[in-house]
């Protein structure tokens, strides 16, 4: 047996793996029943056979029998008047043996049409569906796996594999004819080609360069490289250039992914049309972001790729099963095959998928586009998004049907493309959280949008998508003021979240909301008090404890990403953090003296010394006087307020700060900070003072206080 490796076959062209299925097949079933196949690591196709690439050569000049491939329901299909006639005359008129399956279908083909007094192509519906039920009937078997891979008949309209364009076509390119075309000109090839035809076949096995081996024809999508048009050469235009065996093959190969109607759900009557590894397009890199395009791409072919050897047998079931399960049930569009095939949802041997997408090019034509490999594996991530299938699905139902406003459409497919990268590899799941928590937004922005979001991901949801990121820490530690069960308070929130485009102010917002409905309701937060006999009140901005030094001095640089921290604050709430987070290593914090005197007043442990707040207007004043960017002035408030409590500064302070963004140092003033921190913070601008009040030894915790529930 010789392992012959075929490099003219890859899985990131759809017509280059077309070929390694047609190789495989033909060779099996027309001369080595014993071949085998398989892709090594390094996407390389091999084809293990008693022939050796000579006698592989020979077979495909000599012996190779073309599928009788005919669509006589299109119009240029070669059975019409008008049509090219050059391919079909060349095969019916010809005496090769080899020839005389496809001489006899064409013949029953023709007197089909007769049959049904069909003189031009047929009108879509049930006179099409009637031709092709009679071909079904009449044509010979060999011509069954061409008609069952091109269409199917059910009870409703008759069905098309995306692989095979709809119905053999990909909008005025009719595939046959060009098949039967390129058949033809290997077979019969004029003078000035003759020597052509076996460099061409090495060629398209091999991948080496030979000259005379690309002739000016229509390609179609399986090769948008060679498919030529605006854009595609040096120049301005090129035209579609192609290897006619690449062509041939390529038609050959599709003939493996033969569909069938299949009932989906048991209590549905009508058939369904179900090609092998097919799927609704999910909307990741292609879609069109203003809703215009909604149809843009057809569907999306999951490509398998083996990688121990395997008879064709073996893979003709293989592909009529064609199926890939996630959540126990077929995976129905693109997203839903990534989340299963990084979960382990796929078997039979297969180690990897190559996605390819089924992309409109122009007017009627298509391409098949790559979208890149899935290896078959066990993601945690891809794990955790099962939990969120349901909307998921929601979100690709709404961007197919365009009940996305713009803005909306757009997060929803940045989001279904994080979805993506997660079933890739592993990583945190923090990006996903923006994409979902920018779609919540957006949605809540657009009377057009409705869809209905998780109110829960669950605890292990934490661990997974904390990437250690000063976004990530500083929306976990507000986490407590958006976690609210009340609906009404859950409305004021987003309120504040939607308040302005900036999430510093927002958080600012929100502080000064708690601070102000705390006093109005006499609510402050309370705790045991240093004699332990009565309790005092506290500023209601306590949070989780996850930011540490390195965190706020990012923030205080003004080096937090925005949209980040955005997407982040809208989505949350939505995680349930234990009571005790991770410690994080707290280092000496190099921050400005001017914050660290402000934020001995803004902080709930006020000045460090966790007693009851003797002004929470102050913190309110402060923040006002930096929304008009007076520093010197939030600085003299927090130095009369101190003195005034009895804290001893440990020198004077003047701002002389130089402060570009002042959202970012206002929200670094009332995110929540771990104890410990905050005290070497203060101990910056403050002296160690007899006159204010600990609290007593046992009562510190530097754990998160919530509010309960979920927004």
């Amino acid at each position: 047996m010789n392992d012959l490796v075929l490099g003219g076959c890859s899985t990131t062209v759809l017509a280059h793996y077309l070929k390694a299925l047609a190789i495989h097949r033909l060779i099996s079933e027309q001369k080595d029943p014993g071949a085998l196949s398989y892709w090594d690591t390094d996407g390389q196709f091999h084809l293990v056979t008693s022939l050796d690439l000579n006698g592989l050569v020979e077979f495909f000049l000599e012996e190779y029998e073309p599928s009788p491939v005919i669509t006589p329901w299109n119009g240029g299909s070669g059975f019409f008047p008008g049509d090219q006639q050059a391919g079909i005359e060349a095969i019916t008129k010809s005496a090769l043996p080899r020839l005389s399956s496809y001489r006899e279908s064409i013949s029953e083909a023709r007197s089909c049409l007769q049959s049904l007094g069909l003189k031009a192509k047929p009108d879509a519906g049930e006179t099409k569906a009637r031709l092709l039920r009679l071909l079904r009937s009449r044509v010979p078997d060999a011509a069954l796996s061409w008609l069952d891979a091109a269409a199917v008949v059910t009870i409703e309209d008759p069905k098309y594999p995306a692989i095979l364009g709809s119905g053999g076509n990909d909008g005025r390119l009719d595939f046959a004819n060009n098949f039967m075309q390129r058949i033809a000109e290997l077979f019969f090839p004029a003078k000035s080609e003759a020597a052509s035809v076996r460099p061409a076949l090495i060629a398209s096995l091999t991948a080496k360069a030979e000259k005379r081996t690309m002739v000016k024809a229509a390609i179609g999508q399986f090769a948008p490289a060679n498919a030529g048009g605006s854009n595609m050469t040096a120049g301005f235009d090129a035209s579609s250039r192609v290897n006619r065996w690449d062509f041939v093959l390529a038609i050959e190969g599709a003939l493996v992914f033969a569909g069938a109607a299949a009932r989906r759900f048991q209590n549905d009557e009508s058939g369904k049309a179900s090609f092998p590894f097919h799927f609704s397009a999910s909307a990741s890199g292609f879609y069109s972001l203003d809703g215009s395009d909604g149809e843009s791409a057809r569907a999306e072919i999951w490509l398998p790729r083996w990688p121990r050897p395997t008879v064709f047998p073996e893979l003709r079931h293989l592909f009529s099963e064609g199926r890939i399960e996630s959540s126990g049930e077929p995976a129905r569009s693109g997203l839903d095959a990534a989340r299963a095939v990084a979960s382990l949802g796929a078997d039979r041997g297969i180690d990897s998928f190559s996605r390819v997408a089924i992309l409109r090019r122009n007017g009627l034509a298509y391409l098949a586009s790559s979208q890149g490999e899935f290896q078959v594996q066990d993601l945690p991530g891809a794990s955790l998004l099962q939990r969120v299938a349901v909307f998921l699905r929601a979100v690709e139902g709404a961007i197919r049907k365009d009940e996305l406003g713009a803005e909306a459409r757009a997060e929803a497919t940045r989001m279904i493309g994080c979805a993506f990268d997660v079933c890739r590899s592993e990583r945190p799941l923090t990006e996903f959280l923006v994409a979902l928590g920018l779609l919540r937004r957006a949605v809540s922005r657009s009377p057009k949008s409705d869809l209905r979001f998780p109110k829960n991901l669950g605890g292990d949801w934490a661990e997974a998508s904390d990437d250690g990121s000063p976004e990530f820490a500083i929306a976990l530690a507000i986490r407590p003021w958006l976690a609210v069960k009340d609906e009404k308070a859950a409305e004021r929130v987003l309120r504040f979240l939607s308040s302005s485009p900036d999430p510093f102010l927002n958080i600012v917002a929100l502080a000064k909301d708690r601070i102000l409905a705390a006093e109005q309701a006499g609510e402050y937060e309370k705790v045991p008090a240093a004699d332990g006999k009565r309790r005092e009140r506290r500023l209601p901005l306590r949070g989780t404890n996850t930011a540490s030094a390195e965190h706020l001095r990012v923030l205080l640089a003004g080096k937090v990403d925005r949209r980040r921290l955005m997407g982040l604050l809208w989505v949350m709430h939505l995680i349930p953090w234990a009571s005790d987070p991770r410690k994080r290593e707290d280092l000496r914090p190099a921050v400005p003296a001017s914050f660290a005197l402000l934020r001995a007043v803004t902080s709930p442990d006020f000045a460090g010394e966790r007693i009851e707040h003797p002004s929470p207007r102050t913190v309110l004043a402060i923040l006002a006087r930096l929304e008009a960017r007076d520093l010197p002035g939030a600085c003299e408030l927090a130095v009369r307020r101190l003195r005034a409590s009895g804290a001893v500064l440990t020198a004077p302070i003047r701002p002389v700060d130089l402060i570009a963004d002042f959202p970012h140092f206002m929200a670094a003033l009332v995110v929540p900070l771990p104890g410990p921190l905050e005290r070497q913070i203060f101990r910056t601008v403050l002296s160690p003072s007899r006159s204010l009040n600990p609290v007593p030894k046992g009562a510190e915790t530097d754990s998160e206080t919530t509010n309960g529930g979920a927004l």
